[in-house]
C-alpha cells in the first residue's frame, strides 16, 4: 500500500489530516454517466477542525434505465456535533 507524507512550512493554512483514497473498480458499469470514476475517499481531520468525512460515488435511487450517479459526502465535525472543541491530545 503506497503511503505519501506531504509537509510544508509556508503553506497558507495550518492543517493536519489523513486522507485514504480507495481503489477505483477495474470494471466500470456506469460508462454512460461517468467515463472516469472518481475515487472514494476517507478524510480524518486532526487539526484545526477535528472530524471525519467520507466521500463516495452513489447511484441515484430510481428504476429508470440511466445510471445516474452523484458524489455523496458524510461529514462528522466534532465541534458541530458536541458544541465544544475536543480536549488537547484526543479526538
Amino acid at each position: 500500500m503506497p503511503f505519501y507524507l506531504r509537509t510544508g512550512k509556508r503553506l497558507p493554512t495550518k492543517c493536519s489530516e489523513v486522507v485514504v483514497y480507495f481503489k477505483t473498480p477495474e470494471l466500470n458499469l456506469f460508462k454512460e454517466s461517468w467515463q472516469d470514476l472518481p475515487q472514494n475517499k476517507l478524510t480524518i481531520r486532526l487539526q484545526p477542525d477535528e472530524g471525519v468525512d467520507i466521500q463516495v460515488l452513489n447511484k441515484v435511487p430510481g428504476l429508470d434505465h440511466k445510471h445516474n450517479l452523484q458524489i455523496t459526502k458524510l461529514d462528522l465535525s466534532y465541534s458541530e456535533t458536541f458544541n465544544q472543541t475536543p480536549p488537547g491530545g484526543c479526538i
